[in-house]
């Protein structure tokens, strides 16, 4: 659902409203002409859930950090990390244990203050203690003794974090973590100004008023969550790198409607914007199209505090029901592919062969509506009911309702007696509803925080907080944590030990891969300068600019 990708809210695809007007240079292309005027309107089709970095899971909140805080690295076209508030990647000594970090000194605050070693430690004390940070705590792991502060054993001043100096950062690991710079890109490792912070209370991210920024903009006149229908970011005039911001404004919308914003779009008034299902194919070839791959698999999640979801022929026979082929060739029509599992082609390849983690695992999914009847069957006697009622939620987008009633009418021709009750919510009522585990089913999008299939499958292991569903296997929970923990300088011992993680999960059917999404969306040539990128939250405008031809 974020970048991470939540991805839980999938990714959340921006619409650009141009405002044009003279011309001047790109200061880096001699022969390119901006638009004098500088201004952009995005609309954004799923609401805001956070501004707190802790607490962000959802794809349209992630991006929205994405755009005004700046952690120590971020991804790369390539899913590489590079240096934003560090100077230059990691010293790595200790064997893979002791990363140290030079700070950037030019790094300040949107109020001026320096961005310091201290901030950071104080933001990664806050979160692996903060109560509303739970689905990120996994997050932080591998850095010594979080888990132990995690689960009250320990206090927040012995994490593997200090400063040795105002500027160098020594972060101290409980084991060689081969992916771990690649995890600092993530939103719950960015900085806060620790002095702000206190000072704002309980108000701190309430809304933009009580809120701060050390990235390329500052957000202004967004109300809160909940309320606020548009919002507004404005150039950071405090960032370091303010030369290379070329956008002073962007103000966003709230539109949900996919038919609203190829309206504006065809209209000349929007110069991006999402589309999905018949649009797609529609727009498939003409110019302005643009589709892109991503991380995110759209999955089913079953309550296992429920005697029916419990069990394990049930599962199988609302798995087997599903015809992912159908369902993404003629349903959605949006250029989705069929999972055959959880992490997706490109994402992660054996570092030694190069075979793509996918491909290695083949179609761990099958559909067989033949068996799933008679395993429908057998359960009946299992759970001593003829008929039943499940209660499936989901996030109100296109995609996902067309995807949930596509589900449901197959539940109602395969498996006659159970009848599948649709509760389609707002983003961020959805998530509060799955994380209090008021659903038998729920129907989710979810893209990996960073490129490894760790980001994914650690979400299933019995003590995530993303585990909404409380599946819990001890030999799916070993393998997780033998390719995070001892294993993890292992090529080979790790890859076996993910690819294991999925086998049995999805032989558990402890959740139901569905589909892989794509960023499908139409954009007027005369954007130029999105970086695209489908780990840490989807567009970023640091670098975008308009022109004026």
């Amino acid at each position: 659902m974020k970048t991470r990708y939540l991805t839980v809210a999938g990714l959340a695809i921006l619409s650009l409203f141009i405002l044009s007007g003279c011309e001047r240079s790109v200061s880096n292309t001699t022969s390119t002409k901006l638009a004098s005027k500088q201004e952009v309107t995005l609309v954004s089709n799923k609401e805001v859930t956070s501004l707190d970095p802790s607490n962000v899971i959802d794809a349209t909140s992630s991006q929205l950090i994405q755009n005004v805080y700046e952690g120590l690295y971020q991804l790369n076209s390539k899913n590489q990390p590079v240096p934003t508030g560090a100077t230059s990647l990691p010293k790595i000594t200790d064997h893979g244990r002791t990363y140290d970090i030079t700070l950037r000194k030019s790094a300040k605050w949107s109020n001026g203050d320096p961005v310091t070693a201290q901030d950071y430690i104080y933001a990664w004390r806050r979160g692996v203690t903060a109560k509303i940070a739970a689905s990120n705590l996994y997050q932080y792991n591998a850095v010594k003794n979080a888990a132990k502060i995690i689960n009250k054993k320990a206090n927040s001043s012995t994490l593997g974090v200090k400063a040795l100096g105002k500027y160098k950062l020594r972060i101290q690991l409980e084991r060689p973590t081969a992916y771990f710079t690649k995890q600092l890109t993530t939103i719950c490792f960015k900085p806060l100004d620790e002095k702000y912070v206190k000072q704002a209370g309980s108000q701190f991210a309430a809304n933009s008023s009580h809120t701060i920024y050390n990235g390329p903009f500052k957000l202004t006149k967004f109300s809160g969550t909940g309320t606020a229908n548009s919002w507004t970011l404005v150039k950071n005039n405090q960032y370091w790198d303010k030369k290379t911001v070329k956008l002073q404004k962007i103000n966003y919308q709230l539109v949900k409607t996919t038919g609203t914003g190829v309206d504006l779009f065809e209209s000349g008034k929007v110069d991006q914007t999402p589309i999905d299902g018949q649009y797609v194919k529609n727009y498939q070839g003409k110019k302005g199209f643009n589709s892109k791959p991503s991380s995110t698999v759209n999955y089913l999640g079953y309550n296992f505090k429920t005697k029916t979801l419990k069990n394990a022929k049930l599962r199988e026979a609302l798995s087997l029901i599903i015809n992912r082929k159908s369902l993404t060739s003629r349903v959605l029509q949006d250029g989705s592919t069929q999972a055959t599992d959880i992490i997706a082609k490109g994402i992660f390849s054996n570092p030694k062969t190069r075979t793509d983690f996918a491909t290695d695992a083949d179609n761990l999914t099958k559909t067989d509506t033949k068996k799933a009847s008679q395993l429908w069957q057998q359960a009946q006697k299992e759970i001593n009911k003829n008929s039943l009622t499940v209660k499936l939620i989901t996030f109100d987008s296109g995609t996902q309702r067309t995807t949930a009633q596509y589900i449901q009418g197959q539940v109602q021709k395969y498996l006659p007696g159970i009848k599948l009750s649709l509760v389609i919510q707002p983003v961020s009522s959805f998530i509060k509803n799955a994380m209090r585990g008021e659903f038998g089913i729920y129907l989710v999008n979810w893209g990996a925080d960073y490129p490894d299939p760790s980001s994914l499958l650690s979400l299933f292991t019995s003590d995530s907080g993303n585990n909404w569903g409380h599946y819990k296997d001890s030999k799916y929970d070993n393998a997780v944590k033998q390719a995070n923990g001892v294993d993890s300088t292992n090529a080979d011992k790790r890859w076996q030990d993910l690819q294991q993680a999925q086998k049995i999960i999805l032989k558990d059917n402890g959740v139901t891969p569905l589909f892989f999404s794509r960023l499908t969306y139409l954009q007027n040539p005369k954007l130029k300068g999105v970086q695209v990128n489908t780990e840490e939250g989807g567009f970023n405008y640091t670098k975008a600019y308009l022109t004026a031809k």
